[in-house]
Protein backbone atom coordinates (compact mmCIF):
# COMPACT_ATOMS: atom_id res chain seq x y z
CA UNK A 1 0.00 0.00 0.00
CA UNK A 2 1.17 3.63 -0.66
CA UNK A 3 1.43 6.59 1.53
CA UNK A 4 1.80 9.99 0.92
CA UNK A 5 4.74 12.06 2.72
CA UNK A 6 3.80 15.29 4.27
CA UNK A 7 3.03 18.40 1.83
CA UNK A 8 6.64 20.76 3.35
CA UNK A 9 6.20 24.17 4.54
CA UNK A 10 8.23 25.38 0.99
CA UNK A 11 5.30 23.94 -1.33
CA UNK A 12 2.75 26.20 0.89
CA UNK A 13 4.56 29.11 0.19
CA UNK A 14 4.87 28.44 -3.24
CA UNK A 15 1.28 27.74 -3.98
CA UNK A 16 0.52 31.02 -2.20
CA UNK A 17 3.17 32.76 -4.38
CA UNK A 18 1.91 31.58 -7.26
CA UNK A 19 -1.80 32.61 -6.51
CA UNK A 20 -0.82 35.84 -5.58
CA UNK A 21 1.45 36.28 -8.86
CA UNK A 22 -1.39 36.02 -11.07
CA UNK A 23 -4.46 37.50 -9.34
CA UNK A 24 -2.21 40.73 -10.24
CA UNK A 25 -2.56 40.31 -13.69
CA UNK A 26 -5.16 42.39 -15.88
CA UNK A 27 -7.55 40.88 -18.40
CA UNK A 28 -8.79 41.84 -22.26
CA UNK A 29 -10.44 39.60 -24.42
CA UNK A 30 -11.38 40.03 -28.21
CA UNK A 31 -12.29 38.14 -31.21
CA UNK A 32 -10.22 37.87 -34.19
CA UNK A 33 -10.97 35.96 -37.54
CA UNK A 34 -8.75 34.03 -39.98
CA UNK A 35 -7.15 31.69 -38.01
CA UNK A 36 -4.87 28.97 -39.82
CA UNK A 37 -5.94 26.10 -38.33
CA UNK A 38 -9.90 25.57 -37.64
CA UNK A 39 -11.03 24.17 -34.32
CA UNK A 40 -10.38 20.27 -35.22
CA UNK A 41 -6.95 21.17 -36.42
CA UNK A 42 -6.05 22.98 -33.05
CA UNK A 43 -7.65 20.37 -31.14
CA UNK A 44 -5.54 17.47 -32.61
CA UNK A 45 -2.76 19.67 -32.24
CA UNK A 46 -3.62 19.59 -28.67
CA UNK A 47 -3.58 16.06 -28.38
CA UNK A 48 -0.32 15.37 -29.88
CA UNK A 49 1.31 18.20 -27.29
CA UNK A 50 0.06 15.90 -24.38
CA UNK A 51 0.47 12.51 -25.83
CA UNK A 52 3.24 12.28 -28.36
CA UNK A 53 3.84 8.72 -28.83
CA UNK A 54 -0.38 7.98 -28.93
CA UNK A 55 -0.31 5.63 -25.67
CA UNK A 56 -3.51 7.43 -23.61
CA UNK A 57 -5.75 4.64 -24.31
CA UNK A 58 -2.97 2.21 -22.64
CA UNK A 59 -1.90 4.26 -19.95
CA UNK A 60 -1.53 3.79 -16.74
CA UNK A 61 0.21 5.67 -14.22
CA UNK A 62 0.11 7.99 -10.91
CA UNK A 63 0.71 10.58 -9.25
CA UNK A 64 0.23 12.82 -5.99
CA UNK A 65 -1.68 15.70 -5.29
CA UNK A 66 -1.95 18.60 -3.12
CA UNK A 67 -4.66 20.64 -3.24
CA UNK A 68 -5.01 23.99 -1.02
CA UNK A 69 -8.88 25.37 -0.40
CA UNK A 70 -10.38 27.09 2.36
CA UNK A 71 -6.39 27.34 3.69
CA UNK A 72 -6.31 23.20 4.23
CA UNK A 73 -3.88 21.45 2.39
CA UNK A 74 -5.27 17.56 1.10
CA UNK A 75 -2.72 15.17 -0.03
CA UNK A 76 -3.47 12.36 -1.95
CA UNK A 77 -2.12 9.82 -4.72
CA UNK A 78 -4.30 9.31 -7.50
CA UNK A 79 -3.93 6.48 -10.46
CA UNK A 80 -5.70 5.38 -13.23
CA UNK A 81 -5.23 2.19 -15.51
CA UNK A 82 -6.82 2.57 -19.12
CA UNK A 83 -6.28 -0.98 -20.05
CA UNK A 84 -8.55 -1.94 -16.84
CA UNK A 85 -10.46 1.18 -16.79
CA UNK A 86 -9.46 1.46 -13.13
CA UNK A 87 -9.27 4.56 -11.15
CA UNK A 88 -7.62 4.76 -7.73
CA UNK A 89 -7.30 7.66 -4.74
CA UNK A 90 -5.49 7.16 -1.95
CA UNK A 91 -6.39 10.36 0.59
CA UNK A 92 -3.36 9.84 3.84
CA UNK A 93 -5.01 11.82 7.05
CA UNK A 94 -4.26 11.61 10.80
CA UNK A 95 -6.58 9.30 11.57
CA UNK A 96 -5.93 6.74 8.88
CA UNK A 97 -5.71 5.92 5.15
CA UNK A 98 -8.91 5.72 3.16
CA UNK A 99 -8.78 4.38 -0.56
CA UNK A 100 -12.19 5.01 -2.99
CA UNK A 101 -11.64 4.01 -6.72
CA UNK A 102 -13.68 2.62 -9.79
CA UNK A 103 -12.96 -0.83 -12.00
CA UNK A 104 -14.67 -1.49 -14.58
CA UNK A 105 -17.86 0.81 -13.42
CA UNK A 106 -17.76 -0.91 -10.33
CA UNK A 107 -16.72 0.50 -6.99
CA UNK A 108 -14.15 -0.42 -4.31
CA UNK A 109 -13.20 0.93 -0.99
CA UNK A 110 -10.91 0.45 1.96
CA UNK A 111 -10.65 2.24 5.63
CA UNK A 112 -7.31 1.44 7.64
CA UNK A 113 -6.41 -1.72 4.69
CA UNK A 114 -10.24 -2.94 4.92
CA UNK A 115 -12.16 -3.46 2.12
CA UNK A 116 -16.22 -2.28 2.40
CA UNK A 117 -18.69 -1.99 -0.62
CA UNK A 118 -20.39 1.29 -0.95
CA UNK A 119 -23.16 -0.28 1.41
CA UNK A 120 -21.24 -1.32 4.05
CA UNK A 121 -19.19 1.85 4.89
CA UNK A 122 -20.41 3.97 8.00
CA UNK A 123 -22.31 6.83 7.52
CA UNK A 124 -19.24 9.01 9.05
CA UNK A 125 -17.04 8.13 6.08
CA UNK A 126 -19.35 8.68 3.35
CA UNK A 127 -18.89 12.65 4.00
CA UNK A 128 -16.32 14.78 3.06
CA UNK A 129 -13.38 14.83 3.59
CA UNK A 130 -13.58 10.99 3.62
CA UNK A 131 -15.77 10.99 0.74
CA UNK A 132 -16.69 7.08 0.39
CA UNK A 133 -18.99 6.66 -1.50
CA UNK A 134 -20.15 5.48 -5.07
CA UNK A 135 -21.09 9.29 -6.05
CA UNK A 136 -17.99 10.12 -4.98
CA UNK A 137 -15.83 7.49 -6.19
CA UNK A 138 -17.81 8.00 -9.89
CA UNK A 139 -17.01 11.73 -9.43
CA UNK A 140 -13.64 11.81 -8.30
CA UNK A 141 -12.78 9.49 -11.21
CA UNK A 142 -14.37 11.72 -13.56
CA UNK A 143 -12.59 14.53 -11.86
CA UNK A 144 -9.03 13.25 -11.44
CA UNK A 145 -8.69 11.62 -14.53
CA UNK A 146 -9.01 15.63 -16.09
CA UNK A 147 -6.13 16.14 -13.76
CA UNK A 148 -3.81 13.75 -16.04
CA UNK A 149 -4.92 15.22 -19.30
CA UNK A 150 -8.44 16.72 -20.06
CA UNK A 151 -7.73 16.97 -23.85
CA UNK A 152 -6.98 13.34 -24.17
CA UNK A 153 -9.80 12.43 -21.99
CA UNK A 154 -12.06 14.58 -23.89
CA UNK A 155 -10.94 13.00 -26.52
CA UNK A 156 -11.04 9.43 -25.62
CA UNK A 157 -15.13 10.22 -25.07
CA UNK A 158 -15.31 11.26 -28.32
CA UNK A 159 -15.74 15.04 -27.82
CA UNK A 160 -15.93 17.22 -30.75
CA UNK A 161 -15.01 21.09 -30.54
CA UNK A 162 -17.62 23.72 -31.82
CA UNK A 163 -16.75 25.50 -35.28
CA UNK A 164 -15.31 28.56 -34.69
CA UNK A 165 -11.46 29.25 -33.20
CA UNK A 166 -11.34 32.63 -30.52
CA UNK A 167 -8.49 34.82 -29.50
CA UNK A 168 -8.21 36.13 -25.62
CA UNK A 169 -5.43 37.55 -23.93
CA UNK A 170 -5.66 35.78 -20.33
CA UNK A 171 -3.32 35.36 -17.81
CA UNK A 172 -0.78 37.77 -19.45
CA UNK A 173 -0.52 35.68 -22.70
CA UNK A 174 -2.39 35.50 -26.02
CA UNK A 175 -4.11 32.39 -26.50
CA UNK A 176 -6.44 30.71 -28.65
CA UNK A 177 -9.28 29.22 -28.11
CA UNK A 178 -11.60 25.79 -29.03
CA UNK A 179 -14.89 25.09 -27.16
CA UNK A 180 -16.73 21.94 -26.96
CA UNK A 181 -20.18 21.08 -26.07
CA UNK A 182 -19.64 19.56 -22.68
CA UNK A 183 -17.64 16.15 -22.08
CA UNK A 184 -19.82 13.42 -23.31
CA UNK A 185 -21.10 10.67 -21.23
CA UNK A 186 -20.52 12.64 -18.00
CA UNK A 187 -21.13 11.03 -14.87
CA UNK A 188 -21.63 13.65 -12.62
CA UNK A 189 -24.95 16.70 -13.76
CA UNK A 190 -24.25 19.54 -14.04
CA UNK A 191 -20.65 19.73 -13.78
CA UNK A 192 -19.21 18.60 -17.03
CA UNK A 193 -22.42 19.18 -19.00
CA UNK A 194 -21.56 22.33 -20.06
CA UNK A 195 -19.10 24.54 -22.63
CA UNK A 196 -15.34 23.73 -21.87
CA UNK A 197 -12.87 26.08 -23.45
CA UNK A 198 -9.20 25.33 -24.05
CA UNK A 199 -6.88 28.19 -24.38
CA UNK A 200 -4.15 27.28 -25.68
CA UNK A 201 -0.17 28.75 -26.73
CA UNK A 202 0.07 28.13 -30.51
CA UNK A 203 3.71 29.12 -30.25
CA UNK A 204 4.01 26.48 -27.27
CA UNK A 205 3.02 23.96 -29.77
CA UNK A 206 -0.94 24.17 -28.53
CA UNK A 207 0.29 23.50 -25.18
CA UNK A 208 -2.81 24.45 -22.60
CA UNK A 209 -2.62 27.89 -20.63
CA UNK A 210 -6.11 28.19 -19.51
CA UNK A 211 -9.23 26.19 -19.04
CA UNK A 212 -13.31 27.62 -18.63
CA UNK A 213 -15.95 25.70 -17.46
CA UNK A 214 -18.99 27.39 -18.28
CA UNK A 215 -21.20 25.64 -15.45
CA UNK A 216 -22.59 28.96 -13.98
CA UNK A 217 -20.10 28.94 -10.34
CA UNK A 218 -19.49 31.87 -8.70
CA UNK A 219 -20.97 35.17 -8.01
CA UNK A 220 -21.42 36.34 -11.46
CA UNK A 221 -22.57 32.79 -12.87
CA UNK A 222 -19.57 32.91 -15.28
CA UNK A 223 -17.93 29.92 -13.82
CA UNK A 224 -14.41 28.57 -13.31
CA UNK A 225 -11.02 28.87 -14.97
CA UNK A 226 -8.13 26.99 -13.99
CA UNK A 227 -5.03 27.97 -15.18
CA UNK A 228 -2.05 25.68 -16.07
CA UNK A 229 1.31 25.94 -14.77
CA UNK A 230 4.64 24.10 -15.42
CA UNK A 231 4.65 20.43 -16.55
CA UNK A 232 5.63 17.23 -15.05
CA UNK A 233 5.78 13.86 -17.37
CA UNK A 234 3.39 10.70 -16.06
CA UNK A 235 4.59 7.54 -17.97
CA UNK A 236 4.83 9.27 -21.47
CA UNK A 237 2.57 12.11 -21.14
CA UNK A 238 2.17 15.86 -20.07
CA UNK A 239 0.76 16.85 -16.93
CA UNK A 240 0.71 20.43 -15.95
CA UNK A 241 2.49 20.84 -12.57
CA UNK A 242 0.22 22.74 -10.86
CA UNK A 243 -3.25 24.19 -11.63
CA UNK A 244 -5.26 27.34 -10.17
CA UNK A 245 -8.74 27.12 -10.19
CA UNK A 246 -10.25 31.06 -10.01
CA UNK A 247 -14.02 31.83 -10.07
CA UNK A 248 -14.02 33.37 -14.13
CA UNK A 249 -15.70 37.12 -13.82
CA UNK A 250 -14.47 37.81 -10.49
CA UNK A 251 -11.35 35.80 -10.42
CA UNK A 252 -11.41 34.81 -6.72
CA UNK A 253 -9.51 32.34 -5.85
CA UNK A 254 -11.31 28.75 -5.06
CA UNK A 255 -8.84 25.80 -4.64
CA UNK A 256 -4.97 25.18 -6.00
CA UNK A 257 -3.42 21.59 -7.27
CA UNK A 258 -0.20 20.84 -7.30
CA UNK A 259 0.99 17.41 -8.96
CA UNK A 260 4.32 15.62 -8.50
CA UNK A 261 5.81 12.01 -9.80
CA UNK A 262 6.01 9.45 -6.94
Amino acid sequence: MMYLRRCSFNKQKVVLSFILAFLTLPQWSFTQSGEELNAQQIFEKIVQYYDPDGIWNGFSGQMQMTSLMNGVLTLQEIAINNNTDTYTCIRTREDGVYIKGVENGSSFFSINGKAYTADEIPEKYQKYPYSLSEYYAQTYKEHHTFHFSIPLALKSAGAIPLDGVAKKYLFGRQCSAITFQEYPNHFEQGYYGIPITLYVLPEEGYKIHAVHLDNGYGEPKEGLIILFDGEIKVEGIKVPASKLTFFAGSLQFFIADVFENN
